[in-house]
């Protein structure tokens, strides 16, 4: 019987390179309040605005710009890069996991883009442009840290930072 009064709610979220998902998997333990229902909030980037769902126990939740309000429904736009602040709560609420989540995938996908840009080329030129991208990147996984670390303003400072870089270095004309 002590196994049902345990409760542990918590989730991961899993990148997916795919900049118009976020996928949250609940991996709770919800003992006593397996049988009431439970919520996922979630404040995307740059927001204040709180999107509450209900939250599938056991399960993968898959969210979107549409089910998430941010486009109209059935258009499926890319979400934001940047920090989704994440929770889950049971019933009653007092048992609760927040978590933060840095999304990347558009960023991921630019880098991606100029990595191949450089070819099979190694001359001074390529190696420059690949240690700025490494720059970049290294500003990311600074964030990344940050956040693992609870400390969600650090790791937006940093995330910020590489976003200026990537655009910094996207619109330099004599790179």
């Amino acid at each position: 019987m002590a196994a049902l009064t345990n409760i542990n709610i918590d989730f991961q979220v899993f990148g997916t390179n795919d900049p118009k998902l976020l996928i949250v998997v609940d991996t709770s333990t919800w003992g006593i309040i397996q049988d009431k229902p439970s919520i996922i909030e979630i404040i995307p980037p740059n927001s204040t605005k709180m999107i509450t769902h209900t939250f599938e126990k056991g399960k993968t939740n898959i969210f979107n710009s549409s089910n998430l309000y941010l486009s109209p429904v059935g258009v499926f736009n890319e979400l934001s890069d940047g920090i989704y602040q994440i929770a889950v709560k049971g019933s009653p609420d007092s048992n609760c996991k927040h978590r933060d989540y840095l999304k990347i995938d558009q960023t991921q996908a630019e880098l991606d883009k100029l990595y191949i840009s450089f070819g099979f080329t190694e001359n001074e030129k390529t190696k420059e442009k690949r240690r700025e991208i490494l720059e970049i990147e290294s500003l990311i996984k600074t964030a990344e840290a940050y956040l693992r670390r609870g400390k969600s303003h650090e790791a937006n400072n940093f995330f910020k930072r590489a976003i200026k870089y990537l655009e910094n270095y996207n619109n330099c004309n004599t790179c």
